[in-house]
């Protein structure tokens, strides 16, 4: 019985990580890995998903003998790690800059043209 809450508490801390960080707050676990897409590494992905694997897998008896706990304690520590480095602000600034970037560049671009087409019809 203790695999079971010790599952269930590393995937609801796990659970609780990507809603703080990645602002992921519905769905299973395992959904919640899958929507995340690559804002995880492919590794962290498939250690979430193993991990809710498993939290179903301790619930049935002749199951529990297949849970690996060392592997799922390495792949907990991997995503926490991970998740634990994340800071949601840098991620929002940086999303804000990306896009006003990209404004900028178009804009110039925009004006580039205009330029030249006002040369070739010799307004300039």
């Amino acid at each position: 019985m203790t695999e079971v809450t010790e599952i269930d508490g590393k995937a609801l801390r796990l659970e609780e990580m990507l809603a703080e960080k990645l602002g992921l707050a519905k769905g299973p676990l395992h959904i919640r890995a899958r929507r995340a897409g690559r804002r995880l590494p492919a590794g962290v992905r498939a250690g979430i998903t193993r991990i809710a694997a498993a939290q179903e897998m301790v619930r049935h008896p002749k199951l529990v003998a297949r849970v690996d706990l060392a592997g799922l304690e390495k792949d907990y520590r991997a995503a926490m790690t991970f998740l634990a480095a994340i800071d949601p602000a840098d991620r929002r600034k940086g999303f804000w800059l990306g896009l006003a970037g990209g404004l900028v560049f178009n804009l110039l671009a925009f004006g580039a043209l205009v330029l030249i087409i006002l040369r070739l019809r010799g307004f300039v």
